[in-house]
């Protein structure tokens, strides 16, 4: 959980920053397992910046 609140906190303050989610076309849902429905989406993260990215 800390690193996901770490995580999201440095992607959110990053200025130079482009997200976009896209939802998967060819199947409108899907059943898992254990019979729970789920969507499928894709999350696109682009750092916009011209220096090198490190952690």
């Amino acid at each position: 959980m800390i690193i996901f609140t770490l995580t999201s906190y440095w992607i959110s303050t990053r200025i130079p920053l482009e997200a976009s989610i896209l939802r998967d076309r060819n199947m409108l849902y899907r059943t898992n397992y254990l019979g729970i429905v789920e969507n499928t989406y894709t999350l696109k993260i682009l750092n916009k910046t011209q220096r090198k990215f490190t952690l």
